[in-house]
């Protein structure tokens, strides 16, 4: 039932990210700043402005589940049901895997599908339930209870709080997003 409830709470939290970024959007049409031309390269890819965020938020979900399992480890036990189960991560370890994750899935969708960083923001509460919905099984999660204690998870993903992913996924990928809008500077103007 705490999963059942957790599945839904990362839109509340995105909700909040959009109350901040529609202010950040009055503030700005109340005082504009100046223009500038993004540098966009000619990707094939890039021409398709309603199937790249669709293909964007498949590309963030996947691949920040599966960089959260690899950045986001603390002890793990071999179980003869479960295969394996994991202890919570420690809060800074969860912050870390959590931002560099979605950094990195910022950069790819916007390096290679060139969209903005809100898609990415709207996939840091779509992974809290996908994983949920992927790896809290109510068989897994009946031998869980039964065999260990509350700190420890059949995976790693699944040990992160809703507003852990969104705030941190949310930082991380404007963080990415910015990154890669640089690095497409740089290889334009840097290797001429």
């Amino acid at each position: 039932m705490l999963f059942a409830a957790l599945r839904l709470e990362p839109i509340f939290w995105f909700a909040v990210v959009i109350v901040g970024f529609a202010g950040v959007t009055l503030g700005h049409r109340i005082h504009p700043g100046r223009k500038y031309q993004e540098i966009k390269e000619k990707n094939k890819l890039s021409r398709n402005k309603y199937l790249n965020p669709i293909i964007a938020l498949v590309v963030v979900v996947l691949l920040t589940q599966f960089c959260i399992k690899i950045l986001a480890q603390d002890v793990i036990f071999s179980d003869n049901r479960l295969g394996s189960v994991m202890a919570q991560p420690a809060v800074g370890q969860i912050i870390f895997a959590v931002f560099v994750s979605f950094g990195i899935s910022a950069f790819i969708v916007k390096r290679y599908l060139d969209v903005g960083y809100i898609w990415p923001i709207i996939g840091s509460s779509l992974v809290t339930a996908f994983s949920i919905m992927t790896y809290a099984k109510p068989n897994q999660l009946n031998t869980l209870v039964e065999l260990w204690p509350a700190v420890f998870f059949p995976n790693a993903v699944i040990s992160i709080l809703p507003i852990q992913m969104v705030v941190f996924g949310t930082l991380g990928s404007i963080w990415g997003y910015w990154m890669a809008v640089r690095y497409q500077y740089w290889r334009v103007h840097e290797l001429k």
